[in-house]
């Protein structure tokens, strides 16, 4: 993290072959870290965000597309169809948590992650009987969101987004 150059530049080219959205700017920053997180994921390395010789070595074997994903535009429309009782807040609360990436990771304090489209902890996949690499599947991730919702038929378990999301709708009210 941190680190500018060619060597980044090749890297996020490699990224980007593999499917992954980002800017190839040669600076590495906390998108390019997912990307790699991700792609370290699905290639069966250890998920850590350091790009060492085994992922090296793996980005340049790289054949398939290990971080082809869904757009936002079908992650938005499968919410929608998911989350039924209140779509909209749904799409707003995945919006804030995501932007709508099912690829978007975020490392917390204590060596865990957030996972995929409705940030996922990893406490709670293991809760829900779901490992990492379904949580960045959208559908299911989706779907286990709304297996959360439906415990308190509210948004609590995203309790930043859904108070940004309550503040936002109240302002476009003129509220």
């Amino acid at each position: 993290m941190g680190q500018s150059g060619a060597c980044v530049h090749e890297l996020q080219s490699l990224l980007a072959r593999a499917g992954g959205k980002l800017d190839i700017d040669g600076a590495f920053g906390p998108v390019t870290q997912m990307r790699v997180v991700v792609f370290q994921l699905r290639s069966g390395l250890t998920p850590n965000g350091s790009v060492d010789e085994r992922t090296k070595r793996a980005l340049y074997e790289n054949a398939g597309k290990p971080l082809g994903t869904w757009t936002p535009e079908r992650v938005t429309r499968r919410i929608r169809e998911v989350f039924t009782e209140d779509p909209e807040r749904a799409v707003g609360i995945a919006d804030c948590a995501s932007l709508l990436d099912p690829l978007y990771t975020l490392p917390n304090s204590n060596a865990t992650r957030n996972w995929g489209v409705f940030q996922l902890y990893d406490g709670t996949l293991r809760k829900l009987g779901g490992t990492r690499e379904q949580a960045l599947d959208p559908d299911w991730n989706i779907r286990a969101a709304h297996r959360l919702w439906a415990l308190t038929h509210d948004f609590s378990a995203w309790q930043a987004c859904d108070r940004a999301y309550r503040a936002g709708s109240k302002g476009d009210k003129g509220s």
